[in-house]
């Protein structure tokens, strides 16, 4: 199954909405390991969009998805 760009920034999005927020009063998401995980998922994601479409740009998703938004 091969995804069209809109559904890479589809997931990408809900992806950065799913982000833990070290601001948010009384959380630390590196003590309880949410960012570990964030991460991690983040991690598995693009390395398997990179293996299933050979235009898909990894560097440039990753970047999306941390909050740069000229990469879009």
């Amino acid at each position: 199954m091969t995804l069209a760009k809109r559904e890479f920034v589809a997931l990408a999005d809900r992806l950065r909405a799913l982000r833990p927020d070290p601001y948010v009063e009384g959380s630390d998401p590196e003590a309880d390991g949410a960012m570990s995980q964030w991460l991690a998922t983040v991690r598995v994601l693009a390395d398997y969009f990179q293996a299933e479409s050979p235009r898909f740009d990894r560097l440039r998703w990753l970047a999306y998805v941390g909050g740069d938004e000229s990469s879009r």
